[in-house]
């Protein structure tokens, strides 16, 4: 239940005769990482969240975490990291501090839960890939507040920059869902190009741009009502994307 990383170092090693050198191995546990300065990136083959440390780029930490864990949000002030557990349906809580779980949060049986993401006001937003919703949690209490309903298939979650709505891609029936996180409701959902993958707002966040995978555009929607505004081409084969917020250019 519990794991660690032993870093490998190679000391000084004469040389002799051009040929062959005499090498110097050493061990050390690789030291903790300070949440601030650490990196978190879920495992769900080998059932783990591996810990690298942004500074030296090398892992430092790992978290044997059960159920093939998918998403994971990271409060940093708090402490803690929740992991989506898609086989246990389930969210595990993690003390990021000592690298170690405090908690479980069961949701309904059959959700599958996938991506997850902090809100503004501290509710976590869970996407439940087998149920097609959407969860809103309170980690302090460990509880479901409510949900809501999406389009088939949901998978990629995006939060705007105030983290007071959040918008999920449905690869399956080809949608964005546009949800507000507050009043627990959907704004609205729009149908968009086969098998929409990974979306990003602007930096003023009055255009969502999307990629899919049956698509050469990438499409732009103004925000909030979700009109499609713009197609930019690009060809086909893009994965993700990601906007620059101080430059407003877009990188696929």
């Amino acid at each position: 239940g519990r794991g660690a990383v032993i870093w490998l170092g190679l000391g000084a090693a004469p040389v002799r005769s051009e040929y062959s050198f005499s090498p110097r191995l050493s061990a050390s546990l690789a030291p903790q990482t300070a949440p601030r300065a650490a990196l978190y990136c879920t495992n769900a083959a080998w059932a783990n969240v591996t810990v690298e440390d942004r500074g030296a780029k090398l892992v430092s930490g790992l978290l044997p975490v059960p159920g093939e864990p998918r998403g994971i949000a990271v409060d940093v002030i708090a402490a803690r990291a929740y992991v989506a557990l898609h086989r246990e349906d389930a969210v595990e809580v993690l003390d990021i501090a000592v690298g170690a779980p405090v908690g479980r949060i069961r949701l309904s049986p059959g959700d599958g839960p996938g991506e997850v993401a902090l809100a503004a006001d501290g509710t976590l937003v869970v996407v439940n890939e087998r149920s097609r919703s959407v969860a809103f949690v309170d980690p302090v209490a460990q509880a479901e507040l409510g949900r809501v309903q999406v389009a088939e298939g949901p998978s990629t979650l995006l939060l705007d920059r105030a983290g007071r709505r959040a918008f999920v891609t449905s690869r399956v029936s080809a949608a964005i869902t546009a949800i507000d996180i507050g009043n627990r409701a959907v704004i609205a959902t729009v149908a968009t190009d086969p098998e929409p993958l990974r979306l990003q707002l602007s930096r003023d966040g009055s255009r969502l741009y999307v990629v899919c995978r049956g698509s050469h555009d990438i499409v732009a929607y103004a925000v909030p009502s979700l009109a499609p505004v713009a197609r930019m081409f690009m060809g086909l084969g893009a994965t993700t994307l990601r906007v620059d917020s101080h430059t407003d250019l877009i990188y696929v």
